[in-house]
């Protein structure tokens, strides 16, 4: 099955986020932290703004990613992640029980697979905004130009003689 890693190009998720994701942690879009949460996303602050419109949230950091890549996911790794969440709904967000919050974990799982049919590799982000109350999403694929190996870096022209 595939799913997403966080992908971290650079630092700079570590600069934008109050917590990052760390490189290659599970993600999931993690919109729930907003409809759940306690403030409305209006009321957020600059860093949380910033997770607020495009982040995917890390399962085991609970951190931010501004990017996340669509791999393969072993089975085991899912059960965790599962499990994880639904220990999170739990503790941070007042589901009664684990197997109450299981439910939602799943919903959350699943539609994170639902994203991930692009082929592997192919990096996703995610573009979230509050319009009439609601919490809205767009996500954007990335794939490499077909012609990227062959693009050249640099040309090499004749010096003008003039």
């Amino acid at each position: 099955m595939r799913f997403l890693r966080a992908l971290r190009l650079d630092d700079s998720d570590d600069a934008v986020y109050p917590r990052a994701a760390a490189a290659g942690e599970w993600v999931v879009p993690g919109t729930f932290v907003f409809t759940f949460g306690e403030r409305d996303p209006e009321q957020l602050d600059s860093g949380e703004q910033q997770a607020f419109r495009q982040g995917f949230l890390g399962v085991e950091s609970f951190g931010w990613a501004t990017l996340a890549v669509v791999v393969e996911m072993p089975a085991p790794d899912r059960r965790r992640v599962l499990e994880r969440l639904a220990w999170h709904f739990v503790e941070h967000y007042g589901a009664p029980d684990v197997d109450a919050a299981m439910v939602e974990a799943r919903r959350e799982v699943e539609f994170c697979e639902s994203l991930c049919t692009p082929d592997i590799n192919t990096v996703l982000s995610l573009q979230r905004d509050l319009a009439d109350g609601e919490v809205r999403e767009a996500y954007r694929v990335h794939r490499p130009k077909s012609d990227w190996e062959s693009a050249p870096v640099f040309r090499i022209e004749p010096e003008d003689e003039s």
